[in-house]
């Protein structure tokens, strides 16, 4: 069982990392939280692992923090979460609004999850009644993301692949492309070389309040760019 990867960050992906340790490439998904800490290619990294192991497969998920992955494993031991809904629910949620919700069994906070309707909601929080004393308190993700320089033309090269990486994570989390294309739109008229924890962190918001993103038609990342 692996627990835990320290090692050289060898590619960033859209839904985690490949990382190299020792010569092996381990690849791990992330939550978004954890994807935005993951530092850039080359870097050193360190993760808390969960290792799933299934007759077909054996997948490694990966956190900043044990807090985190304690919080993965809760989660899948609810019926009906898998992986997938687990990694959604800590890419959407920090763990003290988890808490929160299922303390005051207040349905809301789970909907704002991709997948997840009122019935699944009200589903998880009354199974998770039982193992709130197994959540750990909130933890803190640090910033490790790096300074990619300030060329016109690196800049150019970064704001059209960090707005690739967030179209394809906030796909892989369950959003449509009607409701992601509104927000990059948005996201890219006000691009100052932000970093990408902070893109997620405010698509995240503005996926959540239509109102506030673009309302012109774009079919494509192309359009916007």
């Amino acid at each position: 069982m692996i627990d835990f990867l320290q090692g050289i960050v060898t590619r960033r992906l859209p839904t985690g990392v490949i990382l190299n340790v020792q010569g092996v490439g381990y690849g791990v998904d992330l939550p978004l939280p954890t994807l935005c800490a993951v530092p850039e290619e080359g870097k050193p990294c360190s993760l808390w692992i969960y290792t799933r192991v299934r007759e077909d497969a054996i997948k490694l998920f990966g956190f900043s923090t044990f807090e985190d992955r304690q919080a993965f494993s809760v989660l899948l031991n609810v019926s009906g979460v898998g992986p997938k809904v687990a990694l959604a629910i800590l890419s959407t949620l920090s763990i003290a609004q988890l808490k929160s919700a299922v303390e005051t069994r207040q349905t809301h906070f789970l909907e704002t999850v991709p997948g997840i309707g009122h019935r699944t909601a009200e589903k998880i929080l009354v199974e998770l009644q039982n193992k709130i004393d197994k959540l750990p308190g909130q933890a803190m993700v640090p910033d490790d993301s790096p300074n990619l320089g300030s060329s016109d033309q690196a800049h150019a090269n970064r704001e059209r692949k960090d707005f690739q990486d967030l179209y394809s994570a906030l796909e892989n989390l369950g959003f449509k492309q009607k409701d992601i294309l509104p927000v990059i739109k948005t996201l890219a008229r006000g691009y100052k070389g932000e970093q990408f924890q902070d893109l997620i962190r405010r698509a995240l918001t503005l996926i959540h309040k239509p109102s506030e993103a673009a309302q012109e038609p774009a079919r494509s990342l192309e359009q916007i760019f």
